[in-house]
């Protein structure tokens, strides 16, 4: 237990209380006792241990954050340039380029002021009173003033107000999703676990700011304040940092690049005005700094704004909110999605989805909680008389069931189903709707006359229902009690089963047979081994001598010795995929992006170990002492394996379990970072993953010393933990470090973060690998031989996306979301000769890019537990609906609709926006070099006189470059966007092809200017008129280029350019009318040095200036690929190796590989 008092830099070792044998050893440890801590004792300690609350992160002041917008190479290049312009006493100058600057500087301020706010969602959380036992007595306290050893009473409705050991618990249940992902309430003992068990396995504990959802409690204050499990969240949220995102630091070396470009040509400019042309001195210098004005793209960041704001408003149309601008461009070059489970790539709807009787085995169709769908027998529709049996079969399910199944009217008149209850008692309310059965009139029919409630210690629930009326005094009529639950604790309680499938079997009040074991634990095996939770209805007919008005769990158990019941039926349940996030799982496939799901639910119910005793005996272990003369030994963790088998029958109906293997939390804690970042690339199923999993830093190499489990992650336990463990001998010490604090955060991040993505080919191959890496610590979750031998890809071919086996396959509705997901926005799927070229080769093979970089991961979350791991990907995820305020404050991405496909979509927004930035760069420069370069070679040439004034760059710069620079930045997706593979991390904006435009489209916007400067004065004409027509070629140009761009190597040419950008009209609309405003309104054409406006000639010059641009650049792009770039890229190749490192793109630290082989991990047996 730490104290405020401990040295900077020591860390105690914690105390695993969830391992200490009862709680009396508990109270020894905390020096306290089920009267509570006195008042002294308790105010001694709250000085001693501080205050119940978390501590704050420090903050930015808000002049802080105006200085960290403010310190950006763009924003004082434009203040360079305003200062210049002031002081040249060039007002209008100076007044433009500052108001450009105060938007940027005041957008970013409002899109960051958002953020860093996790830590106080996590805060407001906390219970702000608690009821206490201190000196004996109850009273309530402010739950900051709890301290470790005050008893806590807990009850339906309270927020857990610290972490707690719980003394005694009637039926109490805790809501721990934010913690722990597990969707339905937790059942919580007393009996303690292994040390090593996961939050979810640690019963007797209650953890701080969880919700009591049923029940009371009473328990001993073990952790507060940052030493609670949110504490140590709320730590790792303010500990991780969020680096500079792709866009950024792009732009960053872009403005270097910039300053020395335009430095380099205004001093050169300069010089010649100043030695070649004999300007005087101060003439020269208002020279250079008009082309330092017109090649400063001013307008870029405006652009680059607006790009993103216009990519987040359609991307909070379809559900998915971004919160920090310039996280657009990061989805684009997304190459892994790690998701959770359930919710949003599953329903979170459970299902029935298979029923296994002594006759058949039926399958149910449908998803969800709407009744749709039937039962069938095979692929064949029930016969009547089979339908008639299903019906039968189930209202047991029905009247054993304390769930409710409401339907209101939704929007348009839609029935909507809404549960009310535990979620599998929910899906059994489903299935019999759609057997056909009347829940209020077998209610009716069938009264309840007792019953059981389900708990965790039995796993059972029973129901005794009058099926028969009394026929009088000592008679009580015919009474049958129902019993469901996990199948291991309901076979022994088994003596027969029924005979078979027919109605008078079913219905009737005989018709069984003995029980025949072998049959029915291999089909609970069979549906198990499938990842579906299985649960055994029972039934018995109960004599009429005996009174039911004092039923208990504990009666029921006593009959073990003499099995009384009769097996009906085995119930399957899964949790189903989405049909959406199947489709868009393809897409995601298709556009390059590894999914990965990454789930920390709570186990299905596991295989029943196989009886070795007699049928009739319980199996060795299940029996319940009748007397706790020794300590409850602890309960060992359930078995990895139903996880891995849940985790990876869902991944296969969603086609991204890729080879089948899967890795469990418990198998992640034994790896080291080498042995995690060699396996993580081909494992897409990771169960079981505690928080400390999905976020924790690389662990460092472990010192002999101390105490921990072997084979688990170092846990320091408690001396009267250890010792009592010792003497049971039910866990194995072995010398283990001393560790510091548990740092495994973010660790599946980091480890996909910093190996290179994994080419589709490799995934293809490691996808019919037969096995992981050696030494990997993955494994092969066990499956049926059908299973194994199916191809992996069938999944993605097959429109029945189920999983296979001798009998069931779940089926999911058709592909009918994928078009929609992959469909461009101009309304048909034509794709260009140069996008096709672009995404195969000669022989129409698909391109497999080589890997570069590491990965860009995005990672979904709804809980506490998942912030650290949400603020610490690429792009953190949060779901709207049942994300807490935590996790949105900490993503970068807020789902609406909790919907993965909406991800997708999300990614071809991002990619669109990528594809956008490089449209408005591959316009600006071209644009704003030409502005410059006109006035570079009119003095390079000798020309005496400037083509263009200082006012009129500066108008073309933020008006005309920004107003076409709209209509590019509203260009919608490309066709071919989701066809083609991740961008490469650590792609720069300012490519090649970028490049290569800059000078080529310079330099023809140059020669059409000076040439019609020129012309005209051979013409004879005015130094006004010839600005003014050098003014609107120069627009003109820009119009023509503009269009062109819109696509970067596709060609115009087409009907598609005609439609999909409303925008494209209004821009070129807007410009000509300003173009004719500024040329002949009196007084502004003044302003602008071209008070004499234009003849019909110039007019004409400058609109085939417009007509040349456009075909020279359209004819360029079909030669650029195959002619230009064969020549071009050596040497843009080699002035790249040559660059500056601080001009470069910083590299990504990329793994190469383990220096050793990892060591394999063997797990002790529970």
């Amino acid at each position: 237990m730490a104290t405020t008092g401990e040295q900077p830099g020591v860390e105690e070792a914690e105390t695993a209380w969830h391992s200490l044998p009862d709680g009396d050893a508990v109270l020894a440890e905390l020096r306290s006792s089920r009267d509570g801590l006195s008042a002294d004792e308790a105010t001694a300690r709250l000085a001693q241990y501080g205050r119940n609350a978390l501590t704050p992160p420090p903050k930015p002041s808000f002049w802080r954050r105006l200085w960290n917008q403010i310190n950006t190479l763009f924003i004082w290049i434009l203040f360079i340039a305003a200062l210049v312009s002031a002081a040249l006493q060039a007002w209008p100058d100076m007044g433009l380029i500052l108001g450009v600057v105060v938007i940027n500087v005041s957008i970013g301020l409002f899109q960051e002021g958002k953020a860093e706010k996790a830590a106080d969602a996590i805060k407001a959380m906390l219970s702000p009173t608690a009821t206490v036992v201190r000196g004996g007595e109850r009273v309530t306290v402010d739950a900051d003033g709890l301290v470790p050893g005050d008893i806590v009473v807990i009850k339906s409705g309270d927020k857990v107000p610290a972490d707690l050991r719980l003394l005694e618990a009637h039926n109490l249940q805790i809501q721990e999703a934010m913690l722990t992902g597990e969707s339905v309430p937790i059942s919580k003992n007393t009996l303690p676990v292994p040390a090593a068990s996961g939050l979810g396995d640690r019963k007797c504990l209650a953890y701080s700011a969880t919700a009591v959802s049923a029940g009371q409690g009473l328990g001993v204050v073990v952790e507060t304040g940052d030493r609670a499990e949110i504490g140590k969240i709320s730590k790792m949220v303010s500990e991780v940092q969020s680096g500079k995102t792709n866009l950024l630091i792009q732009m960053e070396i872009l403005a270097r690049w910039l300053a020395i470009i335009v430095g380099v040509i205004s001093l050169s400019t300069f010089l010649l005005a100043l030695l070649h042309a004999h300007h005087h001195a101060g003439v020269a210098f208002q020279t250079a700094v008009a082309i330092a004005v017109a090649m400063i793209p001013a307008g870029l960041p405006a652009l680059v704004t607006i790009v993103l704001a216009m990519g987040t408003t359609i991307m909070a149309k379809n559900n998915a909110i971004v919160r920090q601008l310039p996280c657009m461009e990061t989805l684009g070059s997304l190459t892994v999605i790690c998701s959770d489970k359930t919710g949003t790539l599953t329903k979170n709807e459970m299902t029935l989805v298979a029923m296994r009787s002594a006759g058949a085995l039926y399958r149910v169709s449908g998803v969800g909680y709407a009744p749709t769908g039937a039962f069938t027998l095979g692929d064949a529709p029930l016969p009547e008389e089979g339908a008639a049996a299903v019906k039968a079969l189930l209202e047991g399910a029905l009247l054993c069931n304390d769930s409710a199944l409401t339907k209101e009217d939704g929007p348009g008149g839609a029935p909507v189903f809404t549960p009310n209850g535990a979620p599998t008692e929910v899906a059994l309310i489903t299935g019999a709707l759609k057997a056909g059965l009347d829940p209020a009139a077998l209610k009716a029919a069938k009264p309840r006359v007792a019953s059981v409630p389900f708990e965790s210690e039995h796993k059972f629930m029973a129901t005794v229902h009058q099926v028969e009326p009394p026929q009088g005094a000592g008679h009580p009529g015919r009474r049958v009690i129902y019993v469901k639950g996990a199948p291991d604790r309901l076979f022994p309680m088994c003596c027969s089963q029924l005979a078979d499938d027919g109605l008078a079997t079913v219905a009737g009040a005989g018709g069984s047979v003995p029980l025949t074991l072998p049959f029915w634990t291999a089909a609970q095996e069979e549906l198990s081994s499938q990842g579906l939770r299985v649960l055994a209805l029972c039934r018995a007919e109960v004599p009429t001598d005996e009174d039911v008005s004092g039923l208990t769990a504990d009666a029921i158990l006593a009959r073990k010795a003499d099995p009384f019941l009769t097996l009906v039926a085995l119930l399957a349940i899964l949790d189903p995929p989405r049909e959406e996030a199947i489709a868009a799982v393809k897409v995601a496939h298709r556009a390059g992006i590894v999914v990965k799901m990454i789930t920390g639910a709570r186990p299905r119910p596991r295989r029943p170990p196989r009886p070795r005793a007699r049928r009739g005996r319980p199996p060795a272990g299940t029996a319940r002492p009748p007397t706790r003369i020794a300590p409850p030994r602890a309960r060992a963790p359930p078995a990895a394996g139903d996880h891995a088998l849940t985790g990876l029958a869902i991944g296969k109906m969603l086609g991204i379990a890729g080879n089948g293997s899967v890795m469990t939390g418990p198998e992640l804690d034994g790896m080291d970072d080498d042995a995690l970042r060699k396996v993580v690339p081909n494992v897409n199923v990771f169960a079981r993953a505690s928080p400390e999993n999905k976020c924790g830093p690389p662990r460092r190499a472990r010192a002999r010393g101390g105490v921990g489990l072997a084979g688990r992650a170092p846990t320091r336990v408690g001396p009267l933990a250890a010792g009592a463990a010792a003497a049971r001998g039910g866990l194995r010490l072995t010398p283990r470090p001393a560790p510091r604090a548990p740092r495994r955060r973010l660790r599946i991040v980091r480890a996909l973060q910093s190996v290179p993505p994994v080419p589709q080919a490799a995934t293809a191959a490691a996808a019919s690998s037969p096995s992981p890496a050696p030494g990997s610590g993955a494994r092969r979750a066990e499956r049926p031989a059908a299973d194994r031998a199916a191809s992996p890809g069938d999944s993605l071919a097959s429109r029945s996306l189920g999983v296979r086996s001798a009998d069931v396959t779940i089926e999911v509705a058709e592909d009918k979301d994928e078009d929609e997901l992959s469909t461009s926005s101009y309304g048909g799927s034509h794709i260009g000769e140069a996008d096709r070229a672009h995404a195969t080769h000669k022989k129409g093979e698909p391109v497999r890019r080589k890997a570069r970089g590491v990965n860009v991961v995005a990672m979904t979350g709804d809980g506490v537990n998942d912030a650290p791991a949400l603020k610490a990907a690429d792009i953190g995820v949060a779901m709207g609906i049942t994300g807490t305020d935590v996790s949105k404050e900490a993503a970068k991405m807020v789902l609406a609709d909790d919907n993965f496909s909406t991800i997708v979509m999300a990614v071809k927004e991002g990619r669109r926006v990528w594809d956008n930035l490089r449209k408005i760069l591959l316009f600006n420069l071209p644009v704003n070099f030409a502005q410059g370069g006109s006035i570079f070679w009119a003095f390079v040439f000798g020309l005496h006189d400037m083509p263009l004034t200082a006012m009129q760059v500066l108008y073309v710069n933020l008006v005309t470059a920004v107003t076409m620079g709209i209509m590019l930045a509203a260009e919608p997706a490309e066709p071919s966007v989701m066809d083609r593979p991740p961008r490469r991390p650590g792609k720069r904006l300012l490519g090649k092809l970028v490049l290569w435009r800059c000078v080529f489209v310079t330099h023809l916007l140059v020669i059409l200017v000076l040439g019609c400067f020129y012309w005209g004065a051979t013409e004879g004409l005015s130094l006004a008129r010839r600005r003014a027509e050098a003014f609107n070629v120069l627009v003109f140009g820009e119009i023509g280029y503009a269009v062109t761009t819109r696509f970067i190597k596709a060609s115009t040419f087409h009907p598609r350019a005609l439609r999909g950008n409303p925008w494209c009209y209004a821009s070129i609309g807007v410009t000509i009318a300003l173009q004719f405003f500024l040329t002949y309104t009196p007084g502004v054409s003044s302003f602008l040095h071209m008070g004499e406006g234009m003849s019909g000639v110039q007019w004409a010059r400058a609109i085939v200036s417009m007509v040349i641009v456009y075909v020279i650049v359209e004819v360029e792009k079909k030669l650029v690929d195959p002619v230009l770039m064969p020549v071009i890229r050596p040497v843009l190749q080699f002035l790249e190796d040559h660059t500056p490192a601080w001009l470069s793109m910083p590299q990504p630290k990329v793994f190469k590989g383990c220096k050793r082989p990892a060591p394999r991990v063997k797990h002790s047996e529970p």
